[in-house]
């Protein structure tokens, strides 16, 4: 027996203003694009739309994705779709255009563009009214049938790959900084204004008999070597975390200086790249449900930590650092800030401020989400387990964690402010 795909109502109204008014819309085929696992946080359709031109009767496909608000009513709560729907599509109707438009008055042409394209969205079915309801979608283009894919989450991004998403992440960054340093006005009004304030999800439902993610998280640290050096501190932060389950995702308040735009979900289902020959030549952005005003370094640490390979990060961190950096500072100074307050030894210390925070966050996610068993459409709609043995652990993540606190561990990082 299939699974049942979510309707989309009035689709031809959706898209009306898309359409050309020399065609019309004769035939849509919808279909899941994503299995459960993949996508907590919205239901992906995949939806091709043939159009017909009145005059000659000739077709073509308008291959497109619909994002629709999450089936289970849990992650309705999770994901606040109240919020964070009307934020994304703020995202593509204001704050990309306000950041292109900054880029052209500088003189600059090839602007930032690492997004899908967003055909059309809606909240509701309703006259005046900005409730998001089960009605709500955002139609983008899809951008499987342009050549991009998502890399295998298993697996991670080797050198090549991470630094060109790097070098996109930086512009994600750098530009919306540098409207905020010049333009603080514009920024507050068509940047901050739509940023989603997100609360820490609720601590994940564990069962009394069953191991919490805190006990295999620290059963794998235990029976490493490499993290054995370390393991005073690494037992305070994971008890702490035991005890105060919502301190792992708590927010605090961003460093001034650094603060700009963060996509807040940065890992490599969040991005798509296209491939010739083999090798990565373009990357996409997508999933800007929880864009926030925070230190970008907390974005280029998660995507490291959760969707780089393990031997890039044991041969290349700090270099992937350094390559992000140096990307970060060019389009400040390209968009004529002063670069000062950005240095090497600035940002090295903003790096660090982050470390032990992101870090933790970045593997425990790995844990439950990025390393998660591929599941078969029949668990479509059902809650993930939060249960998870360490003989469950790929042990390509085992070896990730070893590193990781071995790599903090030895410069003293291993710290944290539990107020």
């Amino acid at each position: 027996m299939g699974v049942s795909v979510p309707e989309i109502k009035n689709l031809n109204e959706l898209v009306r203003d898309v359409v050309e008014s020399d065609k019309k819309v004769t035939d849509v085929e919808v279909s899941r694009l994503t299995g459960p696992g993949e996508n907590y946080g919205s239901c992906m359709l995949k939806v091709d739309i043939t159009l017909q031109r009145k005059s000659d009767g000739c077709t073509e496909v308008l291959h497109t994705v619909a994002k629709l608000i999450p089936e289970m009513e849990l992650f309705r709560q999770i994901f606040q779709i109240q919020t964070t729907v009307k934020s994304e599509i703020a995202f593509y109707d204001v704050v990309i255009p306000t950041l292109q438009d900054f880029q052209r008055e500088h003189g600059i042409t090839n602007v930032i563009g690492c997004f899908p394209k967003l055909y059309a969205a809606r909240l509701n079915l309703k006259e005046d009214s900005d409730v998001v309801d089960e009605d709500a979608v955002l139609l983008f283009e899809n951008l499987n049938t342009k050549g991009f894919k998502n890399i295998n989450r298993f697996e991670g991004f080797d050198l090549e790959g991470a630094k060109l998403v790097l070098k996109d992440l930086a512009s994600l960054h750098a530009v919306p900084l540098a409207l905020r340093l010049q333009k603080p006005n514009v920024f507050a009004e068509k940047v901050k204004k739509h940023m989603h304030v997100h609360a820490p999800p609720p601590p994940p439902p564990s069962e009394d008999d069953k191991p919490k993610p805190t006990d295999t998280f620290l059963e794998i640290c235990r029976d490493s070597e490499e993290c054995a050096p370390y393991m005073p501190e690494v037992e305070k932060i994971i008890t702490h975390f035991k005890e105060n389950p919502e301190f792992m995702w708590k927010r605090t308040p961003p460093n001034e200086t650094w603060a700009t735009l963060s996509h807040g979900d940065m890992w490599v289902n969040n991005t798509m790249q296209r491939f010739e020959e083999g090798r990565i030549i373009e990357n996409k952005f997508v999933d800007f449900q929880m864009y926030r005003y925070e230190t970008p370094v907390k974005d280029l640490l998660f995507f490291l930590w959760t969707s780089c390979r393990v031997d890039v990060l044991k041969n290349h961190f700090d270099n992937l650092l350094k390559h992000y950096h140096a990307n970060f500072v060019k389009i400040l100074e390209e968009l004529g800030c002063n670069t000062t307050p950005y240095r090497s030894e600035k940002f090295n210390s903003e790096v660090e401020a982050s470390a032990a925070r992101t870090v933790f966050q970045a593997l425990f996610f790995s844990m439950f989400v990025v390393q998660a068993k591929k599941k078969d459409m029949s668990e479509i709609g059902k809650p993930p387990s939060m249960v998870i043995l360490k003989e469950d652990v790929n042990p390509l993540l085992i070896e990730k964690i070893a590193y990781a606190i071995s790599y903090y561990g030895k410069k003293n990082l291993l710290k944290m402010d539990f107020q």
